[in-house]
C-alpha cells in the first residue's frame, strides 16, 4: 500500500530545495568567514614574529661588525711609520709582528714624500684619495673607503700617521674580507636565512645569496630611516628582510652601509601548515552536520 506523503517528500519541491540551501549557507558562511580571519591573522602574527627576530638579530649583526671595525682601528693607532720594510733587519713590533693580519690582508705607509712603504700583505692597488675623505682625514678621524673591484669590493682602512724623523703620511691597510663580514665564523647564519651588506652604490658590498635586482627602494641611501622592513626576491623566492644602518665607531668616519637581514617567507610561515588540517576538518564536520 503506498503512503499518500512520500510523493510530497521536502526536496522534491522548490522551496525543500530553497530551504535546504539555506540552511547549508547559513551554517557554513559563518564557519568559513571565521577560518579564513583565523587564518589571516594567524598568518599576520607569523610574519610580524619573524620580522621582529630579523630586527633584533639583525642589529645585533651590525654591532657585532662595528665592533670588529672598532677593535682593528684602534689597534692601526698603534703602528708608527718605519723607514724600511719588515723584511729588513731590526724589524720588530707592530707592524712587522704579524699582530695585525688577523683583520688586515696589507698595509702599507704612503709618505708625504717619497715611495710608498709596504710593510706586509700583496701589492693592492692604492685607492683614490678624493678631497671629501682628505678632510675627514685632517681631523684625525680613520676612514673606511670602498673600492670596486669586479664584482667584489675591497674595503680600506685609512688613517694620518707620523713616526720617526718626521715621517708623517697614511697607513692605509685592506681589510681582511672574511674578518669584516664573517668575523670568524661569529655570523653563522640558519639556512632559512641570508645577509646583505650595501653601501652608497645600488650592488651589494657582500652578500651569501645573489641579488637579482639593485638595492631594494626602502634602503635607498637618500632615505633617513635607520631601520625598517621590507619583502623582496632572492632565488626567485619571497623573502622578508629587516635592514640596519650601520653606527660608524668612535673616531672612524664610514660610509653610509646598510645591513639586511632576510629569511625564507615559506620557512617562517611553516608552523601554518601545521592549522590547515584542522581547519579543513572543521569544514568537512560542518559540512557533514548541515546535511
Amino acid at each position: 500500500m503506498n503512503h499518500p506523503k512520500l510523493g510530497h517528500l521536502p526536496l522534491r519541491n522548490r522551496f525543500g530545495r530553497r530551504l535546504l540551501f539555506l540552511f547549508l549557507v547559513c551554517s557554513l558562511l559563518p564557519v568559513a568567514a571565521l577560518a579564513f580571519v583565523a587564518f589571516g591573522t594567524v598568518t599576520e602574527q607569523l610574519r610580524e614574529a619573524s620580522y621582529e627576530r630579523l630586527q633584533h638579530d639583525g642589529q645585533t649583526l651590525a654591532a657585532a661588525l662595528t665592533e670588529r671595525l672598532r677593535v682593528l682601528n684602534n689597534d692601526l693607532e698603534q703602528v708608527a711609520p718605519r723607514t724600511a720594510p719588515c723584511t729588513s733587519a731590526g724589524a720588530e713590533g707592530m707592524p712587522c709582528d704579524g699582530s695585525l693580519v688577523y683583520g688586515l690582508g696589507s698595509l702599507v705607509f704612503v709618505p708625504e714624500r717619497g715611495a710608498p712603504l709596504r710593510f706586509f700583505g700583496e701589492a693592492d692597488p692604492l685607492p683614490p684619495i678624493d678631497p671629501a675623505t682628505r678632510a675627514a682625514l685632517d681631523t684625525g678621524s680613520s676612514v673606511l673607503l670602498t673600492v670596486r673591484a669586479g664584482d667584489s669590493s675591497v674595503v680600506y682602512l685609512i688613517r694620518h700617521a707620523a713616526g720617526f724623523s718626521n715621517q708623517h703620511g697614511l697607513l692605509i691597510g685592506v681589510i681582511d674580507a672574511d674578518y669584516l663580514w664573517d668575523g670568524s665564523g661569529q655570523n653563522a647564519l640558519i639556512p632559512t636565512r641570508e645577509l646583505h651588506v650595501f653601501g652608497n652604490g645600488d650592488r651589494a658590498l657582500y652578500g651569501t645569496a645573489p641579488v637579482e635586482a639593485d638595492r631594494p627602494v626602502p634602503i635607498h641611501a637618500d632615505s633617513a630611516a635607520t631601520s625598517g622592513r621590507f619583502e623582496w626576491l632572492l632565488a626567485h623566492s619571497p623573502y622578508l628582510a629587516a635592514y640596519t644602518r650601520l653606527r660608524a665607531p668612535a673616531s672612524m668616519v664610514i660610509p653610509r652601509w646598510t645591513m639586511v637581514l632576510s629569511e625564507d617567507r615559506a620557512a617562517g610561515e611553516a608552523p601554518l601548515a601545521q592549522i590547515r588540517p584542522p581547519i579543513a576538518r572543521v569544514g568537512l564536520l560542518s559540512l557533514g552536520v548541515g546535511v
